[in-house]
C-alpha cells in the first residue's frame, strides 16, 4: 500500500532528529522544516545545532534553504564548530534572528602583503638572481647565432632552460625559515 504525503508532517525530517536530543518538541502539521528545526534547537540550547548549521557553508547551494547539507565547502564538520552566536527566534517569513553576531567588513581586493623576514642564505640569493639571466642569454644567443652557430644555440638553450625553471628557482629563492612577521605593516622588516 503506497504512503500518501497528505497526512505526513511538513517537517518530518526534523521530527526524526528528535531522537538524538534530550528535549523533544510537539509536532505540528502546519509547521515547516525551518521553524521546527529552530524550535528543536531552542529546546536543546546546549547542543546549539542551528548555530552550528548557520556557521557552515554547503558546497552545493540550492535555491531553498540548505539545512540538511552534510558537507561544507571548507570541509568543516558540524561537531567541530563552536559558535559564538545564539538563535533568538524565527520571523514570519522564515528568517533566523541571531544574537551575539559580530561582523567585520572585508575588502576583497588589494590585500596588504605580509612582511616577513627569513634567514639569509647565499645559495638562495644566487639562485634568486639566476632567472634574471634567462632573457639576456636568449637575446645574446639570438645575436651570436649568426656569428657562431654552436655558441648561439648553446646560449639559446640555456635561456630556454632557465625560463622553464624560473618558477621553481623563484620559489626556492623566497623559501627559508621565517624568523619574524609583521602582518599589519606594508613595509619590510628591518
Amino acid at each position: 500500500m503506497p504512503i500518501t504525503t497528505g497526512g505526513a508532517y511538513k517537517a518530518e525530517r526534523v521530527y526524526a532528529l528528535m531522537g538524538f536530543f534530550e528535549h523533544r518538541i510537539q509536532p505540528t502539521r502546519s509547521e515547516d522544516e525551518l521553524r521546527a528545526l529552530v524550535r528543536l534547537s531552542m529546546a536543546n540550547d546546549n547542543d546549539r545545532i542551528i548555530e552550528r548549521m548557520v556557521s557552515m557553508l554547503p558546497s552545493n547551494i540550492t535555491p531553498t534553504a540548505c539545512w540538511y547539507a552534510d558537507d561544507d565547502i571548507y570541509n568543516a564538520n558540524l561537531w567541530d564548530i563552536l559558535p559564538e552566536i545564539q538563535v533568538a527566534g524565527v520571523t514570519k517569513n522564515g528568517a533566523l534572528v541571531l544574537d551575539g553576531c559580530r561582523a567585520a567588513t572585508i575588502r576583497w581586493k588589494d590585500f596588504p602583503e605580509v612582511a616577513c623576514g627569513t634567514t639569509y642564505s647565499i645559495r638562495r640569493t644566487v639562485i634568486g638572481f639566476v632567472p634574471y639571466l634567462s632573457w639576456p642569454a636568449l637575446i645574446i644567443g639570438l645575436a651570436v647565432v649568426t656569428l657562431n652557430p654552436a655558441g648561439g644555440i648553446a646560449l639559446i638553450t640555456i635561456g630556454i632552460v632557465l625560463l622553464i625553471l624560473l618558477p621553481r628557482l623563484f620559489v626556492f629563492s623566497q623559501s627559508g625559515r621565517i624568523v619574524s612577521v609583521q602582518p599589519c605593516n606594508r613595509g619590510s622588516l628591518e
